[in-house]
């Protein structure tokens, strides 16, 4: 535990001071499963995921936060908020058949036995 303590102090210090404006806190590395699991997560999971992508809206350009989306939506894929956020963000963007898109994905895939 100490090793994992040492380690992340340093990814902070090392994001802290790169030169780029766009630097993600150290959300992804509070991610323990990054993979579909028809285990839920833990809330603690979700509210990461959630603050991610808030910071990713915010900071990010449109590439970086959909790219992020798609990353959340693997381990989030049978939580209906995530998709229902992923189609209200594009279509904040004007992305309309984006946003239909995820929506047939979600329905077709993961949100059709709800």
């Amino acid at each position: 535990m100490a090793l994992r303590g040492s380690c992340l102090f340093l990814l902070y210090f090392l994001f802290s001071y790169l030169p780029s404006e766009h630097h993600p806190p150290l959300f992804h590395h509070q991610i323990i499963v990054p993979y579909f699991h028809v285990k839920a997560l833990d809330e603690g999971q979700l509210k990461n995921w959630r603050a991610y992508l808030d910071f990713e809206e915010k900071e990010g350009d449109l590439s970086s936060t959909v790219d992020l989306y798609e990353r959340a939506l693997v381990p989030c894929a049978l939580y209906e908020e995530f998709w229902i956020r992923y189609a209200r963000f594009l279509v904040r963007r004007n992305l309309i058949p984006a946003a239909d898109e995820v929506y047939r994905r979600a329905l077709a895939g993961f949100l059709n036995k709800k």
